[in-house]
C-alpha cells in the first residue's frame, strides 16, 4: 500500500476526490477544503494524498498549512503507511475520525496535547428569528463592534481560551461587513 502526493489540486486525480464524496458527511471537512482551494484559498504549500489498492482509490488527506492534516475516512489499515510518508512533513497536528487520528498519532509517534470532538448536526426545521429592528449595513463606526462580535463568536467553542482568537486589527481598518 503506497500513499503518493501532489502539491497541485492538477496533479489530484479525479477517483481521490470521488473517493471523498462517496461520503459527503464523513469527509465535509476535506471536501470543503478541495473546493476552497478551487477558489484560491490554501494554495501556499498544500499538500494532497491518496492511495490506491487494486487499481481503486480507497483514501485521500490533504494538507493545508498552517492547519492539521485532514483525515478522510481512510481505512486503518492505510494509517501506518501514511504516518512514514508523512514523517518528514512538518504538522501541526491532524483531525479526521477518531479511530483514524488515534491510529495516525500511534504510527507516527506524535501525541497530540489536546483532543476536540465535533459533531455534524442537521437541522430538521429552520425557525425564522424573532427580534425587534432591522438589519442594515455596517459602517465605519461599527468595526469596533464587529471585531468584538466576531472574537466571541471564534472563542466560544475554543477549548483554549484566546487560542482560536484571531489577532485584532487595527480600529483604523475598514469594514465592509453588514449585520
Amino acid at each position: 500500500m503506497v500513499w503518493r502526493f501532489a502539491a497541485t489540486l492538477d496533479e489530484f486525480p479525479d477517483a481521490a476526490e470521488a473517493w471523498l464524496r462517496r461520503d459527503p458527511v464523513r469527509n465535509t471537512v476535506p471536501l470543503t477544503v478541495l473546493g476552497r482551494m478551487r477558489h484560491g484559498l490554501w494554495l501556499d504549500g498544500p499538500l494532497l494524498g491518496w492511495f490506491t489498492a487494486g487499481g481503486e482509490v480507497r483514501g485521500a488527506v490533504l494538507h493545508t498549512p498552517p492547519y492539521p492534516l485532514l483525515l478522510g475516512d481512510i481505512p486503518l489499515d492505510s494509517v501506518a503507511p501514511l504516518a512514514e510518508g508523512l514523517r518528514d512533513r512538518d504538522l501541526s497536528g491532524v483531525s479526521g475520525p477518531l479511530a483514524q487520528t488515534d491510529a495516525f498519532a500511534a504510527a507516527s509517534g506524535r501525541r497530540e496535547s489536546g483532543r476536540i470532538s465535533q459533531r455534524l448536526y442537521r437541522l430538521d426545521t429552520l425557525l425564522p428569528p424573532s427580534y425587534d429592528g432591522a438589519g442594515r449595513l455596517a459602517d465605519e463606526g461599527d468595526v469596533e463592534l464587529v471585531v468584538r462580535w466576531m472574537e466571541a463568536f471564534l472563542e466560544e467553542p475554543s477549548p483554549t481560551p484566546g487560542a482560536a482568537t484571531p489577532r485584532r486589527r487595527s480600529s483604523t481598518a475598514s469594514g465592509g461587513a453588514s449585520s
